[in-house]
């Protein structure tokens, strides 16, 4: 008896140390999922930021794309008018006459002129510095991001050779051989003045002032430039734009 009583105490006995590890186990395989659970968790809401410092990011490039776009728009169709006024001027030198004098110098504002393209890239150089611009998951659509700001970046020497040419040539011809005549300071200040006169015959005859119209013919690059960067601005935006379907 005492021999069966020593069994069924060891059997107690590893019973009791079974249930034990099996306790210990549970607890640890639950202990191991919530662990998991709570790095699911954080992932999934630190994805979440992330889709949100994306949309965030998406829709102010939008912002500053449409900006370009209205400011592109502006310049070309002002531009296209400065063109058409200066056509009026060699029609005018081509029959010169007293009585389109007054209209010829009124158009003189239109050659002094220009309009320069300044795109908005705040989000794009905020980007840059920060980094933040590696949220933008679909690769292709960053490429498309970097490769227009980096063409404007190479491209804005154009502008400012053309606002060289306004500021270094073209207003002094203008200041010297139209604005400094007494008709120009008399519509100007509204009093007499002892200046020369301004003679249409002889500015028809004045290469000085042809040249200053031909300077201007810089312009219809300048057109061309706009409209090319125009076209790139409204396909990254519609980019963007499909992009942001696809994330919300």
């Amino acid at each position: 008896m005492k021999i069966f009583g020593n069994i069924r105490q060891q059997f107690l006995i590893r019973n009791k140390f079974t249930n034990y590890l099996l306790y210990a186990v549970g607890e640890v395989f639950l202990v191991v999922i919530g662990i998991l659970i709570a790095i699911q968790i954080n992932n999934w809401n630190e994805n979440k930021k992330i889709r949100r410092e994306e949309i965030n990011l998406l829709n102010s490039f939008i912002i500053d794309l449409k900006k370009d776009i209205d400011l592109l728009e502006f310049n070309i169709n002002r531009t296209r008018e400065r063109e058409a006024r200066i056509d009026t001027i060699f029609e005018i030198l081509a029959n010169p006459s007293d009585e389109y004098l007054n209209k010829f110098i009124r158009l003189q504002t239109y050659v002094m002129e220009d309009n320069y393209f300044i795109p908005n890239q705040g989000t794009f150089d905020q980007g840059v510095s920060t980094g933040v611009l590696k949220y933008i998951k679909n690769e292709n659509l960053r490429g498309q991001i970097f490769s227009y700001y980096k063409k404007l970046s190479n491209d804005k020497s154009d502008d400012n050779a053309i606002y060289k040419v306004t500021n270094d040539y073209i207003i002094p011809i203008i200041a010297e051989e139209i604005l400094s005549k007494k008709i120009f300071i008399q519509l100007l200040t509204g009093k007499n003045s002892t200046a020369p006169d301004l003679n249409l015959i002889e500015i028809s005859k004045n290469p000085r002032y042809y040249r200053a119209l031909i300077y201007t013919l810089s312009d219809r690059a300048q057109i061309n430039n706009w409209t090319n960067f125009k076209n790139e601005a409204v396909n990254l935006k519609e980019s963007i734009e499909l992009e942001l379907k696809y994330i919300d």
